[in-house]
């Protein structure tokens, strides 16, 4: 994944261009971040910094799906990661249908990640 800073024309903050390769699909996507740091000289190292942050947000999201992780433990972890970043009713409206439905159904059947068909999704 690289991470480019770009100013957008007539926008007044710096923009994250975020570069990466779909492991589902392999093909390569782009994202764009915008940042509430406005474009000044002085404010590169900011814009920096927030660059960096970014780039380990989205790194720390990004699961090996070759290893042997539950189901119910990538959920887990995939509603910690995405806390920060929605809101808190929709938070709470994830965590109570992860709670009520989906981790009662996986956990009994113990399936990994790599595992999962859209079989199991279905049921």
């Amino acid at each position: 994944m690289t991470a480019t800073l770009l100013e957008k024309r007539n926008r007044p903050n710096y923009y994250i261009l975020l570069r990466y390769l779909d492991e589902t699909t392999k093909k390569k996507r782009q994202k764009w971040v915008m940042t509430d740091i406005p474009v000044k000289e002085n404010n590169k190292r900011k814009v920096e910094k927030r660059k960096e942050e970014v780039l380990a947000e989205l790194n720390a999201q990004q699961v090996d799906l070759s290893k042997n992780v539950l189901f119910t433990d990538f959920m887990k972890s995939w509603l910690e990661n995405l806390k920060h970043s929605i809101a808190p009713t929709t938070y709470d409206g994830y965590d109570l249908i992860l709670k009520s439905h989906i981790l009662p159904y996986f956990e009994t059947r113990s399936l990994k990640v790599r595992d999962l068909t859209p079989a199991h999704i279905q049921q």
